[in-house]
C-alpha cells in the first residue's frame, strides 16, 4: 500500500488517520528511506531501541529526518516537496535502523543496488541505534563510489558524525599514488584530501567534519566552521570505489582498517559547495543526531 506523503498519526481498524496537513507534509526522501521494507519506521507512537538511550518514538525519528532533509535542501536552495537532494549529494547514509539491513540504504537513492550507493558490510561491524562500527581488524564497507564517475578534478566534498574517534586506521581510497588518494581521517602529514586525524593540526578535532575541494582551495570543516585552508592539491581521479571503515588499495587489497562509530557519512561529487553550504550540511547533521538522541 503506497502512502500519501502526509504524517501518518497512527490507524484504527485497519484505517489511516491524517492530521494536519499544514503541519505534517514529509519530503519525498524522508518517505521513501523510512517506509523501505529493511528500516520500516511507523509514523507514530510506536517505540523503537527500547531500554536505550535512543529510546525513541518512530514519530520523533519521522521529524528528525524530515527536519534535516528540509534544512539540506533549504541550504542548498533546492524546491521542498521535490526529489531533488541528488543533485547536490551522492550519498547520504544516515545509519537508522540499528541493523545491516537498515545501515546500508543510500538517503539520497534508497535502492538495494550497487549503482544507488547502497552498503554492503563485510568483515566485522557492530550494528546499534547509534551507527556503525568497524571492530579494526576486518570490517569494511564499500561504497560503490569513485571520484573517476562522480567527482571533478576540483569538486569532491565529504563529510560525517563520529560518535567514537577512532585510534588507528584510516579509510578511503588509493591507486598507490599520491594524487589518487581519497581518504577521510588521516594525519596532516599525509594530507591530499583528508587531514582529519585524532588531531587537526594540534587540535582535538570534534565529532562532525567535512572536506570540500573547490577550484579555488580545499578546507577542512569542524564544528561547523572552517578549520583550515589549503592550495588546490594535484589530485587524480580514479575508477576506485571509495570505502568505510578500511583503504581500498588499488582494488586489490585492503587494509588500514579503523575502529571508530559513525552515527552518519555523506559523499559528493556533483558540485563545488560554499563554505556556507558545508557549515549549513554540518549544523543540519548535528540536529539530527541531537533529535535521535545519539548526539555526543
Amino acid at each position: 500500500m503506497g502512502f500519501s506523503n502526509k504524517n501518518i498519526a497512527g490507524s484504527q481498524n485497519g484505517l489511516l488517520n491524517f492530521t494536519s496537513a499544514s503541519r505534517f507534509i514529509y519530503e519525498p526522501e524522508t518517505v521513501a528511506f523510512l517506509q523501505l521494507a529493511d528500516i520500516n519506521i511507523l509514523n507514530d507512537s510506536t517505540v523503537y531501541y527500547g531500554g536505550t538511550a535512543q529510546e525513541i518514538l518512530g514519530s520523533a525519528i519521522w521529524t528528525g529526518l524530515n527536519d534535516f532533509v528540509i534544512s539540506l535542501k533549504t541550504a542548498m536552495s533546492l524546491t521542498l516537496g521535490v526529489n531533488n537532494l541528488s543533485t547536490k549529494f551522492d550519498t547520504i547514509y544516515p545509519f537508522i535502523g540499528g541493523t545491516a539491513s537498515a545501515h546500508k540504504y543510500n538517503l539520497c537513492n534508497p535502492l538495494n543496488t550497487d549503482a544507488a550507493y547502497r552498503l554492503v558490510f563485510s568483515g566485522g561491524w557492530t550494528h546499534s541505534p547509534t551507527g556503525v562500527l568497524p571492530n579494526g581488524a576486518n570490517g569494511y564497507t564499500s561504497t560503490f563510489w569513485d571520484s573517476l564517475n562522480k567527482a571533478g578534478d576540483t569538486r569532491i566534498a565529504f563529510g560525517g558524525y563520529r560518535r567514537i574517534i577512532a585510534t588507528a586506521g584510516l579509510f578511503g581510497s588509493w591507486d598507490l599514488t599520491n594524487p589518487t588518494r581519497l581518504y577521510d581521517f588521516v594525519q596532516a602529514a599525509a594530507f591530499t584530501i583528508g587531514d582529519l586525524g585524532g588531531l587537526l593540526n594540534g587540535a582535538p578535532r570534534t565529532k562532525s567534519h567535512a572536506v570540500a575541494l573547490t577550484s579555488s582551495n580545499i578546507k577542512t570543516f569542524s564544528a561547523g566552521v572552517v578549520k583550515n585552508t589549503y592550495a588546490v592539491p594535484t589530485f587524480t581521479r580514479v575508477a576506485i570505489p571509495y570505502f568505510l571503515g578500511a583503504r581500498n588499495n588499488n582494488n586489490v587489497s585492503i587494509n588500514q582498517y579503523e575502529n571508530g562509530e559513525w552515527s552518519m557519512y555523506w559523499l559528493s561529487g556533483a558540485v563545488e559547495f560554499t563554505d556556507t553550504q558545508i557549515i549549513n550540511t554540518i549544523n543540519a547533521m548535528d540536529n539530527l543526531q541531537v533529535a535521535l538522541l545519539r548526539n555526543v
